[in-house]
């Protein structure tokens, strides 16, 4: 049983929208004449997205009564949601060894419970409508671990599993479920990377692993923000990586128009990745042999110096 594509007037609830893709992919939906509900911690910061015909609502995805709250404001308006687009989630970066577990706990307490839970809460309506979408925002971090992101990379494992086993569980229900993973996008990453390095300062001042949480800090901070900081270049060869990273970086609209054509293609695919260059990661993860690869992504994110790094 295929699940009949979204339309325009359907309802699409959407988590996190205060920034980035949740924020660009609300207000793209919101202009194909999609009834969006936007939803953030703080609704106050959803304005713009109001003015632009969006409807808002308070969503915290670690917060189980404002989950209930927002699912049945959308079911009593509409008799059930449409599409739920799961795209609440964080990063921190951090050492294996000196990160506590309340962090990792709270990672995936965002980035996997809360989706699952919106999900548990969406679809006993799509199943009494008869079909229904739903969308995770996962990352290419779900196809391929990074360094010091131990904590994200693991959630995203995470989600894309629990997408494609939910994918099975509920076809014969006439539910699509597709798993959308951008690689680099310009978000508000690097002053949310500020804030995590200033929140947790004494377990990053840990003498070992400060060569690579520099230069990781470095390029990320080059990257995301599209341009290559001095401190970027000084540590890798003159910004040529920086540069690479730069380039393959992406817009929060790019993932829009992917989850756009996730939610109106006739048979969605299970996942989608976003961009040629997140594509080209995969395919190269794929291929390389594991050392080979692992020696290729520490090239990025550890600074030439350390001589902890294994050649």
């Amino acid at each position: 049983m295929t699940a009949p594509s979204a339309t325009p007037g359907s309802p699409v609830l959407i988590t996190g929208c205060s920034t980035g893709i949740g924020f660009a992919t609300a207000g793209y939906l919101s202009a194909r004449g999609y009834t969006v509900y936007a939803t953030a911690r703080r609704p106050e910061v959803l304005d713009d997205l109001r003015s632009r015909g969006c409807r808002v609502l308070r969503l915290d995805v670690t917060d189980k009564p404002s989950m209930v709250a927002a699912v049945e404001q959308v079911q009593r308006h509409h008799g059930s949601i449409g599409t739920l687009i799961n795209n609440a989630g964080y990063s921190e970066i951090s050492p294996l060894e000196t990160c506590s577990l309340e962090r990792y706990r709270k990672q995936f307490e965002t980035n996997v419970f809360g989706m699952a839970r919106m999900c548990q809460l969406a679809l006993p309506g799509m199943r009494a409508a008869g079909g229904g979408r739903i969308v995770n925002v996962g990352s290419i971090g779900g196809r391929f671990a990074l360094p010091l992101w131990s904590g994200y990379t693991g959630s995203k494992h995470a989600m894309a599993a629990f997408s494609s086993a939910l994918r099975m569980e509920v076809r014969r229900f006439g539910v699509e479920v597709t798993l959308v993973e951008p690689g680099f996008v310009r978000t508000n990453f690097v002053a949310s990377l500020s804030r995590n390095m200033a929140d947790h300062a004494q377990e990053m001042t840990s003498e070992a692993y400060a060569p690579a949480l520099r230069s990781f800090t470095a390029v990320t901070r080059g990257v995301l923000s599209g341009a290559e900081c001095s401190e970027a270049r000084r540590l890798q060869r003159h910004g040529l990586r920086a540069r690479a990273l730069t380039w393959a970086a992406s817009d929060p609209d790019r993932a829009a128009k992917v989850i756009h054509k996730a939610v109106t293609a006739r048979r969605p695919r299970p996942r989608y990745l976003v961009t040629g260059h997140a594509r080209a990661a995969v395919l190269a993860h794929r291929l390389l042999p594991a050392r080979c690869w692992e020696a290729a992504v520490c090239s990025f994110f550890t600074e030439e110096t350390d001589s902890t790094h294994e050649r």
